[in-house]
């Protein structure tokens, strides 16, 4: 933390020497612009929440919240330090795929697909499960209209945050973002199975995103860690089939999530991007007795 603080220190002296060099009316602009941009930043803040605040009834004894990743050392891989997760700590951007993949269905298919996405996760809050240290998750929450965001990172959460509370999206995201509606977001620093046990039951929509097996198998191959992965990985999905809305589901790219008896791949509203699919599963009813 205090190399942080240094750096941000420094980092302030430079601006500052670049200023008093600034003619009166670039000193002007560029004190609105400073302005503009932290009242941004204040609206971000405004919408990071507690857990708990987004999905009523989530058990939040012992959950490790990102005010102690600050106040604990070491920042980084406060996931492996904190909780049982199993995996790897490797970049896997794929969650853009979604946004991309829904912005040309709304071009070229005039959004049927992606209308049929959105009334899944409408109004419903949407856990993303490894959410990396991009906000791509949340933008997509945004464009299908979710009640709230949480971004479970057990690996990159301080980046994650950081990634939050900056104003500064792409230009490209920008745009996707004019027609929706700010939502409020936390971010939880644990793994996946941790999270999940929190959640109450039929609550939730689910994202993951290139939670695939090199990711979580990581480079140890041997038989007694594939059996412990594999071992995770059911367990994940049993309480996914626990925790998902029956009016939601569970968008999956690239992963090892969602494969088992109890979720079913639903083709009417898969999209492709690029030979990458977007792939929705859903829950089975319940099967039903006869009272003969």
């Amino acid at each position: 933390m205090e190399n942080i603080i240094n750096w941000r220190r420094e980092e302030g002296q430079q601006k500052q020497k670049k200023f008093v060099q600034l003619s009166k009316n670039e000193q002007e602009k560029k004190i609105k612009s400073d302005y503009d941009y932290a009242i941004e930043i204040k609206e971000n803040v405004r919408s990071y929440i507690s857990p708990e605040k987004i999905v009523h009834g989530l058990h939040t004894e012992g959950i490790a919240r990102m005010s102690e990743a600050f106040k604990n050392k070491p920042l980084e891989d406060y996931g492996k330090e904190h909780s049982s997760q199993i995996g790897e700590n490797y970049r896997t951007p794929f969650m853009d795929f979604a946004i991309a993949a829904i912005m040309r269905d709304k071009n070229i298919n005039s959004g049927i697909k992606s209308e049929k996405l959105k009334n899944l996760f409408s109004n419903i809050p949407i856990i993303d499960l490894g959410a990396g240290t991009t906000r791509h998750g949340y933008i997509l929450s945004r464009i299908l209209g979710a009640s709230g965001y949480i971004a479970v990172e057990p690996f990159n959460s301080p980046g994650t945050e950081e990634e939050f509370i900056d104003p500064e999206y792409p230009s490209a995201y920008k745009n996707k973002l004019e027609n929706t509606k700010m939502i409020p977001f936390s971010i939880v620093p644990e793994d996946a199975l941790a999270f999940l046990k929190r959640l109450p039951d039929h609550s939730v929509g689910i994202l993951t995103a290139g939670t695939d097996a090199y990711v979580m198998f990581g480079k140890d191959m041997s038989d007694e860690n594939k059996k412990k992965v594999e071992e995770y990985i059911s367990a994940v999905n049993k309480e996914i089939v626990r925790v998902l809305h029956p009016q939601s589901a569970l968008l999956t790219i690239e992963s090892v999530f969602g494969k088992c008896d109890n979720l079913v791949k639903s083709e009417e509203e898969s999209i492709v991007d690029d030979n990458i699919y977007v792939n929705i599963f859903k829950t089975l009813p319940a099967k039903t007795t006869s009272m003969e």
